[in-house]
């Protein structure tokens, strides 16, 4: 694993991309960034966010609503396609 650290978190960076943020909480957590479709407000990104925090391994999920930015930090219980899933359910494309 290489570290890079950013000015107030401390970050890693694993080879195939993956991106793994360290808690207050005494764990390194994975982070995987993808980008939807069809987001216009920050009503969207809210359901978005709900939805996303749902999926069984992911702890946080922050949208933003003016690129499509979908930013999750999850568990290795993580599985990319049952998150995709659950937010094209609600209308949104990747």
């Amino acid at each position: 694993m290489i570290k890079f650290f950013h000015q107030h978190r401390n970050i890693s960076k694993d080879l195939s991309g993956s991106l793994f943020t360290h808690h207050s909480y005494g764990g390194f957590m994975a982070q995987t960034r993808l980008v939807a479709t069809g987001i216009t407000s920050k009503a969207d990104a809210d359901k978005i966010a709900q939805a996303g925090e749902a999926v069984e391994g992911v702890r946080f999920v922050n949208v933003n609503h003016e690129d499509g930015g979908i930013v999750i930090t999850h568990s290795d219980a993580f599985n990319a396609d049952t998150f995709k899933s659950a937010i094209q359910a609600l209308g949104f494309g990747f």
